[in-house]
């Protein structure tokens, strides 16, 4: 999973926070659409999790930033859990066959902000 960095030097924690709903809803309506059996267990969630933290943590060289660096990594490791999260609930609905919202991508919302001039 890449990871999610504050996009503009003015952004708070608290719209990065907002932002993640959506981010990462988009990104689980393109996994499903290329990959619709996909299977993410508890264990791959953690793994995910760990891996995105130590990843950006000292291979992106935030571990030089101080405490910057740290927040960073974290928040890049929520965005992952969120992530596959969504993925782990979508594939459990489908198992329990729940119904569910359809998922959209950025393909499908560009159209629409097109449509109604967002």
């Amino acid at each position: 999973m890449d990871s999610v960095p504050i996009t503009k030097h003015d952004e708070t924690i608290g719209e990065y926070v907002s932002e993640l709903n959506y981010a990462t809803s988009i990104k689980v309506g393109d996994a499903v659409k290329l990959n619709s059996s996909s299977t993410v267990g508890g264990g791959m969630i953690l793994f995910s999790v760990i891996r995105t933290f130590f990843s950006v943590y000292l291979f992106e060289g935030k571990i030089f930033r101080g405490a910057d660096g740290f927040i960073a990594a974290r928040l890049a490791a929520i965005h992952t859990l969120v992530f596959e999260a969504k993925i782990w609930e979508v594939n459990m609905r489908q198992k329990e066959g729940k119904e569910l919202l359809p998922h959209i991508n950025q393909k499908e919302v560009d159209a629409l902000k097109q449509k109604y001039d967002f």
